[in-house]
């Protein structure tokens, strides 16, 4: 289940796309719109990867290394 301001596009893992897409019909998409709100709109979507294959767009995120600023100024030496 997703809950998600009306109107956003949802997110759905990797994992879950490939298991949407290995349980097909027995699979089901639960989208809450505006979950925090009085009137909460539940939508679902069974065999979703079927049904929005033609909409889907992947994004890849890109991975990185963080090293803190402080962790340089030790290591680092002044040039």
């Amino acid at each position: 289940m997703k809950g998600y301001a009306k109107g956003t596009p949802i997110h759905l893992t990797v994992n879950e796309w490939y298991k949407a897409r290995q349980l097909a019909q027995t699979y089901r998409l639960y989208v809450v719109w505006d979950p925090p709100n009085e009137n909460p709109q539940l939508i679902r979507i069974q065999n979703p990867a079927m049904k929005l294959d033609h909409a889907k767009r992947e994004v890849v995120a890109s991975r990185f290394f963080e090293i803190p600023a402080e962790a340089v100024i030790v290591t680092g030496e002044r040039v």
